[in-house]
């Protein structure tokens, strides 16, 4: 499909009418409005809003449903930007967070207050691939929500590892669903942005003023790029999670030099029965711990000269990372093994990518 771009600021617009159609583009752009339709039929969602990152859309997220003294439970594994948000910057507008083990739904019964307005969790997480019950954890807040609260509990989930074409949050229960499209849904690594889906149009439109106010829209360059890439998106996945398989089982038989990995379609993945329930497939990431420490993870890193050692993921290329030291360094202490090793796998082939990974075994013998 041939989709114009659109870059104009300003819109030409009817005198008597002025607010019919495109008015701004901080407040709506046609490149955006059509990724922001593609992102909706994806999600089976009826209302989408594209921001100008993953991070834009969660804060944009908050600001709109939080107000001060209000409660949010959020899963301790989380991305790093969520959690160092929450931990700094909610605090100063009088709002608490608990951070809890989500794997468990019980745990969610255990930290539930009055004042409790959002769950936020992450399924699968970054980086440990841990996975939530989006549907158990529904019913608990519905079963909350049927008796005399304050305010109705909401469900917001990160469905950036899973993609719209793995995992659908809002079929299973959720308020939100949220995306980092600079990752998969994009898939080129060449336009940061972030999603919003929701099924409900008062949220909608109140995240439609806020993000207006706040100015966090996607360009309509990264607008363009995204909707190209989302194109392709479920032949990229389909491709990319059969090799992220048998990646996934090849290294699990690297013992001693890897001592665990972790990756939901592996027998051995703890919530592999949820995973099945959940997802449709098992995804692109992989994480996996080195034989010894932080420095053994660094020699396997240096050895590799075809997988790109980067931060970012969801990619056409294969990107490798230690989130100890790089994506999750301001948080990972006490919280991440610095032994652990976080891998995107790409649209190279199978062989390919492991001739790569054997150099970075050989590395640490």
């Amino acid at each position: 499909m041939n989709d114009p771009l659109n870059m104009s600021v300003n819109f030409k617009l009817d005198v008597d009418d002025p607010f019919k159609g495109h008015f701004y583009s901080r407040v709506s752009n046609p490149n955006v409005e059509e990724l922001e339709k593609q992102l909706a039929r994806l999600e089976n969602g009826r209302f989408c809003l594209a921001f100008s990152s993953g991070m834009a859309a969660i804060t944009t997220l908050f600001w709109t449903v939080l107000e001060p003294d209000d409660h949010i439970i959020i899963s301790n594994d989380c991305y790093t930007g969520t959690y160092s948000f929450c931990l700094n910057l909610m605090k100063k507008w009088n709002i608490h967070t608990t951070f809890i083990d989500h794997r468990d739904p019980k745990n969610i019964y255990k930290t539930l207050q009055q004042d409790t307005r959002l769950i936020f969790i992450e399924t699968p997480s970054n980086p440990t691939l841990y996975l939530c019950d989006i549907m158990e954890i529904s019913k608990i807040i519905k079963s909350f929500n049927q008796k005399t609260w304050n305010k109705r509990i909401l469900l917001a989930v990160d469905n950036t590892f899973a993609t719209p074409i793995l995992q659908n949050p809002l079929e299973l229960g959720a308020d939100f669903s949220i995306h980092s499209t600079t990752k998969a849904i994009n898939g080129h690594s060449n336009a940061i942005g972030g999603a919003v889906i929701t099924d409900n149009p008062d949220w909608h439109r109140k995240l439609l003023e806020n993000r207006t106010t706040l100015g966090t829209i996607q360009q309509p360059m990264n607008a363009w790029l995204t909707l190209t890439g989302s194109r392709t998106i479920k032949e990229r996945l389909t491709k990319q999670c059969e090799t992220t398989q048998k990646i996934a089982e090849w290294l699990e038989q690297q013992k001693p030099e890897i001592e665990y990995v972790l990756y939901s379609g592996l027998k051995s993945f703890p919530q592999k029965d949820l995973a099945e329930k959940q997802m449709k497939n098992a995804g692109t990431m992989i994480s996996f711990a080195v034989k010894g420490n932080l420095e053994n993870a660094k020699d396997f890193l240096k050895a590799l000269n075809k997988i790109t050692v980067a931060v970012s993921l969801g990619s056409v290329d294969s990107y490798i990372e230690i989130p100890y030291t790089m994506s999750h360094h301001d948080i990972a202490l006490g919280r991440i093994p610095d032994n652990l090793i976080r891998l995107s796998v790409g649209l190279e082939s199978f062989e390919e990518l492991k001739e790569d990974l054997e150099r970075g075994l050989t590395a640490i013998k």
